[in-house]
């Protein structure tokens, strides 16, 4: 199961081809994403489908200081977390 590091938001996320958050790092907590999460949109679009890397930069490529809607699966529940979008991504 290959992972992709989502980079510069988020240095200690790993995230694998099923979507599923395998790993969050100490200085990644405050982000809002648990290990175990399976994201299944971005900004209200599903993402079923689509690669990890897609869906990182789904997030990413967007303006600095702008935030992302990622909604998770949670255990059976679906939360959103917003995730603001630092100056270091582009």
């Amino acid at each position: 199961m290959k992972k992709d590091n989502l980079r510069g938001a988020w240095p200690a996320v790993r995230l694998s081809e099923d979507m599923r958050v395998t790993s969050v790092g100490r200085d990644a907590e405050p982000l809002g994403l648990r290990a175990g999460d399976v994201i299944i949109s971005v900004d209200g679009t599903r993402i079923a489908g689509v690669t990890s890397h897609a869906v990182m930069w789904l997030i990413l490529d967007r303006d600095p200081g702008t935030a992302a809607q990622i909604t998770v699966d949670r255990g059976g529940v679906e939360q959103t977390v917003e995730l603001m979008v630092p100056a270091t991504t582009r």
